[in-house]
C-alpha cells in the first residue's frame, strides 16, 4: 500500500486503486488455503508436514494459476515420488510449493521490508508459518488479527472519515532456519525449472 499519483503496474502483480492517492500492489496466490484444505481431505488421516529433505517437487496450480504467470489452465504437478515418499512429504511439498510461489511474488517486489502472513489456514498451522520464512528466507510475523481483510475494509472505511486507526496486533515471528536454507534453495531451484518447462 502506498501513495502514487502515477500508478504503474509492474508484469506479474497487480495494482488496485485503494482511494485518491493510495494503491495496493501485490500478487495473488489464493489457492493455498484452497490447498491445504484438499490436503486434510485427500490425505487422510490427516499427517502433519514433515520436515525432511524429501526431493519432491510441487506446483500447487490446482486452480489455476494467478501471480506472476496469470494463466487459468495450469495444473498442479507433483514429481520425485518413490516408494519412500510419505503422506507428510506430500503435504510438506505442497506448503514449500505455495512459499515458493510467495517468495517469486517477493522477488518482483524487493522494496517490501516486513512480512506478515495472515488467513485461517495459516493461523491454524505454525508450521506452514515456519515453511514460509524458509521458503522465503526472510522472518514473517503471524498477523494477530483473525480477520484481516475485514479489518482492512473497515480501516479504509474509517480513515474516509477522519478516523485515525491504530496499527494492526502482530503474533509470533518465525525466523528462516539456517540449518534449513540450502535445502530450501535448492528446492525453490528445482520449482522453478520445473515451472519453466
Amino acid at each position: 500500500l502506498y501513495e502514487t499519483e502515477r500508478p504503474q503496474p509492474r508484469p506479474g502483480l497487480f495494482l488496485y486503486r485503494l482511494d485518491g492517492r493510495r494503491v495496493v500492489e501485490g500478487g495473488a496466490v489464493s489457492d493455498g488455503g484452497n490447498l491445504y484444505r484438499w490436503l486434510q481431505e485427500t490425505l487422510a488421516p490427516s499427517p502433519k508436514a514433515g520436515d525432511r529433505d524429501h526431493g519432491l517437487t510441487f506446483l500447487p496450480f490446482l486452480g489455476g494459476e494467478r501471480s506472476p504467470g496469470w494463466d487459468p489452465d495450469e495444473t498442479g504437478t507433483i514429481t520425485g515420488l518413490t516408494f519412500a515418499t510419505t503422506a507428510g512429504d506430500i503435504r510438506q511439498a505442497a506448503l514449500e510449493g505455495v512459499g515458493f510461489r510467495f517468495a517469486a511474488i517477493a522477488a518482483l517486489m524487493p522494496e517490501i521490508e516486513e512480512v506478515v502472513a495472515s488467513g485461517g489456514a495459516l493461523m491454524k498451522d505454525a508450521s506452514w508459518v515456519q515453511i514460509l520464512a524458509d521458503a522465503l528466507a526472510r522472518p514473517v510475523t503471524l498477523s494477530g488479527v483473525a480477520e484481516a481483510s475485514l479489518r482492512g475494509a473497515a480501516v479504509a472505511a474509517l480513515e474516509r472519515r477522519g478516523y485515525e486507526v491504530p496499527a494492526a496486533p502482530l503474533g509470533e515471528v518465525f525466523h528462516p532456519r539456517e540449518e534449513r536454507a540450502e535445502a530450501y534453495r535448492s528446492a525453490r531451484e528445482r520449482q522453478q525449472r520445473l515451472y519453466e518447462e
